[in-house]
């Protein structure tokens, strides 16, 4: 977009404060975001820092800009492996930060769905169509930095089993990636 989104306003509040919220009212043990690189964008990386943990979240910086999406994910499983020593049952849960409204209460129902499976990995759907955030059990978090070049972390939900949660909101799909969508998520939080 040319812009450094999370910063922008949508409403009283930037998408970066919206997308906190999410996870706030989610109950989850810790939310990580993984920042830019000081060495890529140090103004962009400072004032992200500031924020997030301004708005009790916690921040990884990567020394170099990370080559890949999952290299940004596999830093902050990192993070949370050295921090919170997680077990192989427990979950850790991805969502992109440009995607701001999906209800905080699907992770709840994730988190349900996963432990009482047997998948590895839990989705949201709607109409049929995968959405975010997605929960996966702790054990495959190795399995992201062994990805290779080129390969996302999608391509997890194509290697494991995955138990499919239909829910009834488009929010789940809707990212914020043009100036279209970005306009849609300011009339959607005029009030808030």
């Amino acid at each position: 977009m040319g812009a450094a989104k999370l910063l922008l306003p949508a409403g009283s509040r930037t998408l970066l404060e919206i997308v906190l919220e999410r996870w706030r009212a989610a109950h989850v043990t810790a939310v990580v975001v993984v920042v830019p690189s000081p060495a890529e964008a140090p103004q962009l990386c400072r004032e992200l820092v500031a924020r997030v943990t301004a708005l009790g979240a916690e921040a990884v910086v990567p020394e170099n800009p990370p080559p890949e999406m999952k290299d940004s994910v596999a830093l902050g499983l990192e993070f949370v492996a050295a921090k919170y020593a997680p077990r192989p049952s427990d979950a850790w849960l991805l969502a992109p930060a440009d995607i701001p409204d999906w209800p905080s209460e699907i992770v709840g129902r994730l988190l349900v769905r996963l432990h009482q499976g047997s998948e590895p990995i839990a989705v949201p759907t709607f109409q049929n169509r995968r959405g975010h955030p997605v929960a996966f059990r702790w054990s495959l978090a190795e399995k992201v930095g062994r990805l290779p070049s080129g390969q996302g972390i999608n391509a997890l939900l194509h290697q494991e089993p995955v138990a499919e949660l239909p829910c009834d909101t488009p929010a789940i799909l809707q990212d914020v990636d043009t100036w279209d969508d970005y306009r849609r998520l300011v009339d959607k939080n005029k009030t808030s």
